[in-house]
């Protein structure tokens, strides 16, 4: 009985740490839109000081998965200017 206990110490330590792993970040979605109210298909969203970053789609939309510690994301596309968004608490922006 014991033998089985000190076996299953291991597995329940790597399922608590892999949980607070998945605690640690977020989805955040959000439309890229050019001063008309456009969308923006192809513009790149990037989570500032980092390579974690996406594209938008056609429809100008786009879901990032970032850290909780993520302060910044920058917008850019190629003939605008680009936009750097303070985070908050929202997972929309």
């Amino acid at each position: 009985m014991k033998k089985h206990f000190l076996r299953l110490i291991p597995m329940l330590l790597i399922m608590m740490s892999s949980m607070n792993l998945f605690a640690q970040t977020r989805i955040i979605t959000g439309t890229v839109k050019d001063s008309q109210g456009e969308p923006v298909v192809g513009a790149s969203i990037l989570v500032q000081g980092t390579t974690t970053g996406t594209y938008s789609d056609g429809n100008g939309g786009f879901s990032l998965a970032i850290t909780t510690d993520a302060k910044t994301i920058v917008v850019r596309y190629i003939g605008m200017k680009t936009k750097e968004i303070t985070l908050g608490a929202s997972n929309t922006i």
